[in-house]
């Protein structure tokens, strides 16, 4: 019976992932998620400014990346040429045609032809791709939020396409409070984890000395380069938690 409740309670939730505000502006809840894409086919079409930038952010991820365009610039035509991209990057500096979509996983278009932005994502979502029509939300299945990068960690700022000019900001706000000393203690944080996993059989144990690093002042240690501090922080709390067995 609770099996049916729960499915009578979801099909009658109505659809709250896009509805009206007061204002009479459709809004749109976007579920946030973080995509493995290296190596997977990533086409960009219209390759100006925007475009330039979407090719280099989508090749830095480990994608492959396809870009068509009229136009391509000495700077993309320059990175394809480096051997490190080992034919991740191959670019067509022509018109779109429909076949450039074959294999796609994820497709950006930054282009200023209506016609052209329609069809795409026509095309590309009925294939199963993710589509992202330069700033034309209507015609996106998903938005890419405002990102500070500090390593390995990731913060990521969205208004739900709302305002975008206010994620940005608001990023950049949080960039002289998540400092690059982030970096090194998220990379520490990550060998210990990998240590601890090694070394502790015990999950309730486990759980207990993830929980005093991240509450110890391990990230201070980083702000000041003392790395021996932190080691030695590291070493006392595994010491006592594993020694003492207290859950």
């Amino acid at each position: 019976m609770k099996y049916f409740r729960l499915c009578y309670k979801i099909y009658h939730m109505n659809d709250k992932s896009e509805k009206q505000t007061k204002s009479g502006v459709t809004k749109k809840d976007y579920y946030p998620i973080s995509l493995d894409i290296t190596r997977k086919l990533c086409v960009v079409i219209g390759c100006g400014d925007v475009g330039e930038r979407k090719v280099i952010s989508l090749l830095s991820y480990g994608a492959a990346v396809r870009a068509v365009s009229k136009t391509i610039s000495e700077k993309l035509k320059e990175i394809a040429g480096n051997d490190e991209m080992n034919g991740r990057f191959q670019y067509f500096e022509r018109p779109f045609e429909a076949s450039d979509l074959n294999g796609a996983f994820l497709v950006y278009c930054a282009t200023s032809d209506n016609a052209l932005n329609r069809m795409v994502f026509e095309k590309a979502s009925a294939a199963g791709a993710l589509v992202n029509i330069v700033d034309v939300p209507e015609l996106c299945n998903f938005i890419v939020p405002s990102v500070l990068k500090r390593g390995r960690l990731s913060v990521a700022v969205s208004t739900s396409g709302a305002a975008p000019a206010f994620a940005k900001k608001f990023r950049r706000e949080l960039e002289s409070v998540i400092s690059d000393k982030y970096e090194d203690y998220i990379e520490f944080l990550a060998a210990k984890r990998l240590l601890i996993k090694e070394t502790v059989k015990d999950v309730k144990i486990r759980q207990k000395i993830f929980k005093a690093l991240i509450d110890s002042n391990l990230l201070e240690c980083f702000a000041s380069g003392d790395s021996d501090t932190a080691e030695n922080i590291f070493n006392q709390i595994m010491t006592k938690i594993t020694s003492s067995g207290v859950i």
